[in-house]
């Protein structure tokens, strides 16, 4: 019966690692096919890649909305000075993504090596990682796309591997630069740093040492936290103005706490159920590092619970609970490999069960890595025919601006990065404007662009000019007398296959 078992458990394991080589090389290669595709899958990152290259181009950071451009988002310096030194190099889409897509495979190489050392085992780290893999195929998550989460992972990471992997004194200086660098892409950012600081500390015996470390740390933490707002360009009154409206304003979501909620459970499950079953004997640094793990998990659940929120703001907490996982096996003194083969095929069958529960929607991205390879072969073409179509208007009216038209071609407005990479202005950013009128900021701030035709020609999507919906509501992003002073002062000159354009009458 024994010689069963142990037969079965290796037909486990291998069938896992098996399994797991493959999620490895199925995610490589929709990532790659994701930096081919000559779109954006999400409107956010056509936010990011425009506005750092404004920022570099000398454009203000946080303009006021009042009186100025109006764009402009949540995120802090730190994300738009990696995006923009990319798009110096090259004003591409792909350029735009390829910071993101780096930061992830760094920081999923930097997770295997750290599970490596902590299992002895590079096949149970394997498992393990695709584990983390299948994780964010359950919840349909983009980990590569341009905005804060593929950084705030890596540095999750390498504040993790300093904490454990390196003397004191390094550790304090070192996660104190990277807690800064985090608050730096978000205001929250010092959060996914919070576990590897307890666990450093804790590895300090002598009380007054630890103190004095702590202080050190703390320091490079608000040195390298305020410095990006030193920048030419960067007004820390303006962010704030951002952060208030977009970031408090919009409120919390009870709908999108629940889906917060389920995530964390099936991100610490593992986690819990072996310190209830074999109650692990930890040391002190594994003891501090899973508190601050729990109580950072529970902040972050709330705090991402808001409009524009959702399950992304976990994802820098997932390599570390991956992590916990390898530690509190290796402290039950149990089989390592099996317990990872349980959580991978766990993962696995949540991956490809979630979408099938009929109270499952996440407001988040489509699932890229099952339906990337099928939206390359059947659109990258078209989208190509766009570009060129819109480039050509572009080179015809020098003052036009991209506008916005309805719900089916919104992913065509995502190319205004070709008219600010050519030099133009964002007068408004509407992806931005979403959030401003979910909040109720005053529509006439983007009045004053057509009431006076002072943007004298709009490109747009095909579709009905301004009938947008907003996604936060549902509503239309734009008044019915917004669009009535737009068709009163503005008419179409030509419609192409992809897009049209609109000149004032005056």
């Amino acid at each position: 019966m024994k010689i069963r078992s142990t037969a079965l458990c290796a037909v486990i394991i291998n069938t896992s690692a098996a399994l797991s080589i493959f999620a490895v090389f199925a995610y490589v290669f929709a990532i790659a096919l994701y930096l081919l595709y000559p779109n954006y899958l999400d409107h956010g990152q056509a936010t990011v890649a425009s506005i750092s290259w404004l920022w570099m181009h000398g454009h203000e950071l946080y303009p006021n909305w009042t009186t100025g451009e109006i764009y402009g988002v949540i995120y802090g310096p730190v994300l738009f000075l990696i995006n923009g030194m990319a798009l110096l190099l090259s004003q591409s889409i792909f350029a735009s993504k390829l910071p993101g897509v780096l930061s992830l495979g760094a920081a999923l190489g930097a997770t295997w090596m750290l599970l490596r050392w902590k299992t002895a085992s590079s096949l149970t780290s394997l498992i393990l990682l695709a584990s983390l893999i299948m994780l964010f195929a359950a919840f349909d998550e983009f980990v590569y796309w341009n905005r804060a989460e593929p950084f705030l992972i890596l540095l999750s990471v390498l504040a993790l591997w300093l904490a454990f992997r390196s003397s004191s004194l390094v550790a304090g200086v070192g996660i104190g630069v990277l807690t800064g660098v985090a608050t730096g892409l978000k205001i929250h950012g010092f959060i996914y740093t919070v576990p590897a600081v307890a666990a450093a500390l804790a590895r300090i015996e002598v009380p007054r040492t630890r103190t004095v470390m702590a202080i050190i740390a703390s320091a490079c933490a608000v040195a390298f936290a305020v410095l990006p707002y030193l920048e030419k360009g960067v007004s820390i009154i303006g962010y704030l103005r951002f952060l208030r409206v977009v970031g408090v304003d919009e409120g919390f979501l009870m709908y999108q706490f629940l889906d917060n909620v389920l995530f964390a459970l099936i991100l610490t499950a593992p986690i819990i159920v072996i310190w209830i079953v074999w109650k692990p004997a930890l040391n002190p640094s594994e003891r501090w590092l899973l508190a601050a793990l729990g109580a950072s998990v529970v902040l972050i659940t709330v705090i991402g619970a808001k409009a524009g929120g959702g399950t992304f703001y976990l994802l820098p907490l997932a390599p570390i609970c991956i992590y916990a996982m390898a530690v509190v096996c290796a402290s039950s003194k149990i089989d390592v490999a099996k317990v990872a083969s349980c959580i991978f095929v766990s993962y696995l069958f949540a991956s490809l069960g979630l979408p099938l529960l009929p109270f499952w929607n996440p407001p988040n991205s489509p699932n890229i890595v099952r339906n990337i390879e099928h939206l390359y072969r059947l659109e990258a073409a078209a989208e190509q025919e766009k570009i060129a179509e819109l480039k050509t208007y572009l080179d015809s009216y020098p003052e036009a601006q991209i506008g916005v038209s309805d719900h089916e071609h919104y992913s065509s407005y995502f190319y205004r990065v070709f008219s600010v990479w050519n030099g133009r202005p964002l007068d408004v950013d509407f992806s931005i404007w979403m959030d401003l009128a979910y909040v109720g900021v005053d529509e006439g701030y983007i009045l004053r662009f057509i009431k006076r035709c002072e943007i004298p020609v709009w490109i747009f999507p095909l579709g009905r000019p301004f009938t947008m919906i907003n996604w936060f509501n549902g509503l239309p992003l734009l008044s019915e007398n917004f669009r009535q002073t737009f068709f009163t002062n503005y008419r179409q000159i030509e419609a192409g296959q992809a897009y049209q354009v609109w000149e004032c009458k005056s």
